[in-house]
């Protein structure tokens, strides 16, 4: 048993060399010490390469206005473990978090005498599906690597979502699209339908396969359904028979924000559809409340300061693309630092031709690239290094600078150690 928090925080920061860890016999295990607290959820299961934080919170928007309690397991938080897991925008509290910590010790310790010890990351799976399974009407659950062995992918969901497919976590997940979609695919569930953003063709074909075979529904971005600029800021959703109509507006900015946003207006006509009271009026105000730290966020104006969590080559393009067309003619200046298992080479190449300048760094975590190694990948005439990124942020800071945009990305981890060291300093601009 653990006493507080701070003993069970103790006791995961000495795991944490467990790392990731795929199949979900183990969690099958300690849902089972808890009576299987998943099985009496109503769960969308969100998976895919980028947009699944995205989709999470517009949904998450709409359904809290729609009057629902909400629970959301979002990884990795931009804060501390507990940030992972919410209800209704509210992070569970230190005597949860540890009440439901608790009730798994005994079952932790049985498999960790067994030589097989869970995880990290299905400790807390398990921590939120208990919470959730108290205290919620419905749950939004992003799935941490793939899906089909993911630790999440313990549940039978109402809906399921596939946002997007491309490359990353190749190491455990393939490097070939089909074997990426292969695992992706492994939420959908018999007879549960599944809602899919726009594919490479190679892994559409993975997807229909696995709906087919589970008898579930495929509603397609841009077969299926569609989503349009209206006019200036308003985007209009319409299914394929024009059964079901909507104009939106976002808070987000880019245009896979506003494809994001046509996956949850589906899976919310979905919902409906099952018995949930959603109106029009409480999407499109949910849709315009929803707001995503880190993603394309302001996080100070005069000067601005972006922070992006891009961390993969197709969250790169999006962001770029982002940039480009919300600062066309302003001069940007980027400070990067990544992980050093991501494809780095093609994700600094794309930045090279984007911005007018690039500051290279690091920061403190076991998987984060060095400064030095970042800086030779890049062809850029006007690359820098500085090793003390907070450094680089005051200087930023007390510049006062108008005529430049600076932007901040290369992973989730490092963008948000930025943003909470921005927000602890005391300027009367800050945002």
């Amino acid at each position: 048993m653990f006493k507080t928090k701070q003993a069970f925080e103790h006791f995961l920061n000495q795991r944490d060399q467990l790392g990731i860890k795929p199949g979900l016999e183990r969690m099958e295990i300690l849902l089972d010490a808890v009576n299987h607290p998943e099985q009496k959820l109503k769960a969308i299961h969100v998976a895919g390469t980028n947009g699944k934080g995205s989709t999470v919170t517009y949904l998450a928007s709409v359904l809290i206005c729609s009057g629902y309690n909400v629970g959301t397991f979002m990884s990795p938080s931009l804060t501390n473990r507990q940030g992972m897991i919410s209800i209704n925008h509210a992070y569970i509290s230190d005597k949860d978090y540890l009440k439901y910590a608790n009730r798994l010790a005994t079952v932790i310790e049985q498999l960790d005498c067994h030589g097989n010890p869970a995880s990290n990351f299905e400790i807390l799976v398990a921590i939120a599906y208990q919470y959730f399974a108290d205290s919620t009407d419905v749950v939004l659950v992003e799935a941490g690597m793939g899906g089909r062995m993911d630790a999440t992918n313990c549940l039978i969901p109402v809906v399921s979502i596939i946002t997007s497919i491309d490359y990353d976590h190749t190491y455990f997940l393939g490097d070939q699209l089909e074997s990426i979609a292969y695992h992706k695919a492994g939420i959908i569930k018999p007879g549960c339908p599944v809602v899919v953003g726009a594919l490479p063709e190679e892994a559409m074909r993975v997807i229909n396969s696995e709906a087919l075979n589970q008898a579930a529904k495929c509603y397609s971005l841009h077969e299926d359904f569609q989503v349009k600029q209206n006019h200036d800021n308003v985007f209009l959703f319409e299914t394929k028979d024009s059964q079901d109509r909507l104009a939106f507006q976002l808070a987000l900015a880019g245009k896979h924000q506003v494809e994001n946003a046509a996956l949850a207006v589906q899976t919310l006509f979905l919902l409906k559809n099952q018995g949930f009271v959603i109106t029009d009026q409480q999407i499109q105000t949910g849709l315009v409340k929803a707001t995503l730290a880190a993603r394309f966020e302001t996080i100070h104006t005069n000067p601005t300061i972006i922070l992006d969590g891009a961390h993969n080559v197709a969250g790169i393009k999006a962001f770029v693309q982002t940039a480009e067309s919300q600062f066309a003619n302003d001069r940007k200046q980027l400070l990067f630092a990544a992980f050093k298992d991501k494809p780095l080479t093609a994700m600094v190449q794309q930045l090279d031709q984007s911005f007018d300048q690039i500051t290279f760094t690091t920061f403190e975590h076991e998987r984060a690239m060095t400064t030095d190694a970042l800086y030779q990948l890049s062809d850029h005439p006007f690359k820098t290094k500085e090793e003390n990124w907070q450094a680089y942020i005051k200087r930023t800071l007390l510049a006062d600078d108008n005529d430049v945009v600076t932007f901040v990305s290369g992973s989730l981890a490092f963008v948000g150690k930025v943003r909470e060291y921005i927000e602890t300093m005391v300027l009367p601009s800050s945002k």
